[in-house]
């Protein structure tokens, strides 16, 4: 139960992307939490056995983690898309 509820309620489910922020989207009870661009340390994609892994979004103040990815191509879209703002604020 404990694997269920950190995985269902802890971790974030979807990415909004726009322009100068990211939007991490939670299952209730949290709400979304939105990134600065220019808040973001690192992105990663830490991979798993069975399934693709969980990416890891790193900001000065706390790390976010995803539920585990299915498939690699979700997860690796992400990633193409977020990587670069990290770089050109850096």
């Amino acid at each position: 139960m404990w694997f269920l509820g950190s995985s269902m309620y802890l971790r974030f489910h979807a990415v909004g992307i726009r322009p100068r922020e990211i939007e991490l989207m939670f299952f209730w009870p949290r709400p979304p939490v939105s990134l600065g661009a220019d808040d973001l340390v690192d992105v990663k994609l830490l991979r798993a056995y069975r399934t693709c892994g969980h990416l890891e979004i790193a900001t000065r103040q706390e790390i976010f983690r995803s539920v585990n990815f299915k498939k690699c191509e979700g997860a690796e879209e992400v990633l193409k898309d977020i990587s670069p703002r990290i770089h050109a604020h850096s």
